[in-house]
């Protein structure tokens, strides 16, 4: 009876040792299934989010490219100005100028006396 008990108790432990390893392998296969589908979401995820970056990236170079011509802009308006402003005073000191020469004028209907053109004498040599 010795032989027999052993004989089973062999063969529940072979048993045993094959139910544990079937059940390991379908815990297995049914994790490595977890992990196949984590993985497909999360390549997935990961050509989404390289597309969001390639939008933001491509928006940033844009947005900079703006800002550059945004300050280009400014510093040709700030020179243009600086332009403009001497022009006008040139302007200004020309209209000025003009304004003296239409007063200092013969025929100046600004002059309020007209000039006297009289005849000057000259010393002569004999006068000496």
């Amino acid at each position: 009876m010795n032989k027999s008990l052993v004989t089973k108790l062999m063969f529940a432990c072979i048993i045993v040792l094959v139910v544990l390893g079937m059940t390991n392998v379908m815990t297995a296969g049914t994790k490595h299934v977890e992990v196949i589908t984590t993985n497909h979401q999360l390549k997935e995820e990961n050509g989404k989010l390289k597309e969001q970056n390639d939008v933001l990236r491509t928006t940033s170079l844009a947005v900079a490219e703006e800002v550059g011509i945004a300050d280009s802009l400014v510093r040709d308006l700030a020179q243009k100005d600086s332009t403009l402003k001497s022009v006008q005073q040139s302007m200004t000191q020309i209209k000025q100028q003009l304004e003296h020469e239409k007063r200092n004028s013969i025929t100046s209907t600004y002059n309020t006396t007209p000039y006297k053109l009289e005849p000057i004498e000259i010393p002569s040599s004999e006068d000496n």
